[in-house]
């Protein structure tokens, strides 16, 4: 049988990380759809709504990523990315420097999740480890 050159439970320490580190931006985003500000919506082109909007979808991925490691995790690292390539569109510049430490609270948990993932994949080769 094939196995993981990982650990079993190194592989449930990082999946629990990344589950562990994925609550705080599901929680804000929960929060922000669920109570929003009442006087930010005013006036917002749409396309600061379509920029808010991805910045949700890599939260959508951490969710998913829960139940499906591999497309959740892809999901929220791809939303990341997209969200800032879609901010430099709109706004002409690049996402501020002090924005990193909000997107790393995305981009570290989708890392890990598709670090667990891989491991859990069994080895395409047809070597035997025993």
């Amino acid at each position: 049988m094939l196995q993981s050159p990982i650990n079993p439970l190194s592989i449930k320490v990082i999946r629990w990380s990344a589950r562990t580190l994925s609550l705080l931006p599901i929680i804000f985003a929960a929060g922000e759809i669920l109570f929003p500000h009442s006087d930010t919506s005013i006036n917002v082109p749409l396309a600061e709504w379509v920029v808010a909007g991805l910045s949700f979808l890599a939260v959508i991925g951490l969710a998913l990523a829960w139940r499906w490691e591999g497309f959740g995790g892809a999901v929220a690292i791809s939303g990341v990315v997209v969200f800032n390539l879609a901010y430099r569109l709109v706004r002409g510049e690049n996402f501020p420097a002090f924005g990193l430490v909000p997107l790393s609270m995305v981009l570290v948990p989708g890392a890990l999740f598709m670090i667990c993932w891989y491991c859990d994949q069994p080895l395409l080769s047809g070597k035997s480890t025993a």
